[in-house]
């Protein structure tokens, strides 16, 4: 890891490589919500080998390399569509299994 950077609002953070296909990972604050967007940069499409610096701001990510300077904009309102999700129904569960009782049995089981 070369770098971790948090824009001034604290809207994103973005962990950076050194070198690598996506070296650079942004990453919104969820703010409370259960999911948050991601975004990865690709260095491969502007034929840079290393990432120098990074700099992260609330609207961009700006990337120094070798012979370039690189700016990916960000848009902080974005939000990861919620999806609803159902339970499998308990003639689908092997054996018959309750999975409302699995889905109990699982939460009361601690952290080891």
């Amino acid at each position: 890891l070369r770098l971790l950077a948090v824009s001034p609002g604290r809207k994103f953070f973005a962990l950076v490589e050194a070198r690598g296909q996506n070296a650079a990972a942004v990453f919104r604050n969820p703010e409370g919500e259960m999911r948050s967007p991601t975004a990865s940069v690709s260095l491969a499409d502007v034929d840079a080998d290393e990432i120098f610096a990074a700099t992260l701001l609330d609207s961009a990510l700006l990337i120094r390399t070798e012979r370039f300077v690189l700016r990916y904009g960000l848009d902080s309102s974005v939000r990861v569509a919620a999806v609803k999700r159902t339970l499998i129904a308990r003639e689908d569960m092997p054996m018959g299994v309750d999975p409302q009782a699995l889905l109990r049995m699982l939460d009361m089981q601690g952290e080891d």
